[in-house]
């Protein structure tokens, strides 16, 4: 299956290259470097399954993006209260003052809402939005078979860490452990050293290509119970 052999190459070539500039093809030739298949044959299947890595990959930005910007209004409003509890210093008075004013008529000045409460009350409709966008986003992607969740084995749960995750979410995860464990072997990176945990989602071979080795990924993963899925 094309998405099998290509899923986790074409996702890591998208997270390392500019979504605004990169293409299908500047994708597809990364590809065929990679391999002997001839790519070329393949170009519709190939098009649509780099298509979905790449909103995939534009979600996940997007999604440390609005996080980054949270974390940044977050610590802005706290700045703001804090130069809102600092007392003002107090006006002297003096007899010209004074004087002035009570020759001035008194005018109703209309009470500003507390820049606190206004903050707070931004802050708590910025939460709901991006609230209600992600339940649209996450029903969006259980309604893609390419990226709806799934349930792990019980030995590719132990290496992920993980009970259920969506296909790109496995083979994220699988590199995540890959990389942290320095099972790449140094003389040529496409071949993954399996240790232990490995061994027993990879059939129990002692290393394995890692075009090769997305194609053992779907015999561990099965669909959720309908109660357990996304309403």
């Amino acid at each position: 299956m094309l998405s099998d052999t290509f899923l986790g190459f074409s996702t890591e070539i998208l997270r390392s290259s500019d979504l605004d500039t990169v293409n299908v093809r500047m994708v597809r030739d990364q590809l065929q470097k990679e391999t002997d298949i001839v790519l070329e044959n393949y170009k519709k299947p190939l098009k649509l399954l780099i298509g979905d890595c790449y909103d995939m990959v534009r979600k996940e930005k997007e999604d440390e993006r609005r996080e980054s910007e949270s974390e940044s209004d977050s610590d802005e409003d706290d700045a703001n209260e804090d130069d809102d509890a600092t007392p003002a210093a107090p006006v002297k008075k003096t007899a010209a003052n004074t004087k002035s004013a009570a020759s001035k008529p008194a005018t109703a000045t209309p009470k500003k809402r507390p820049k606190t409460l206004k903050n707070n009350e931004n802050k708590e409709e910025q939460k709901k939005k991006k609230k209600r966008k992600a339940v649209r986003d996450e029903e969006t992607l259980q309604k893609n078979p390419f990226t709806r969740s799934m349930a792990l084995s019980p030995a590719l749960a132990d290496v992920t860490g993980e009970t259920e995750l969506s296909r790109p979410g496995v083979v994220k995860a699988l590199w995540a452990y890959i990389k942290t464990h320095n099972l790449q072997d140094p003389s040529n990176k496409r071949e993954v050293l399996c240790d232990d945990k490995l061994k027993a989602v990879f059939d129990g071979q002692e290393r394995i290509n890692c075009f090769t080795m997305n194609k053992y990924i779907g015999k561990h993963l099965s669909p959720l119970p309908e109660k357990d899925k996304v309403e």
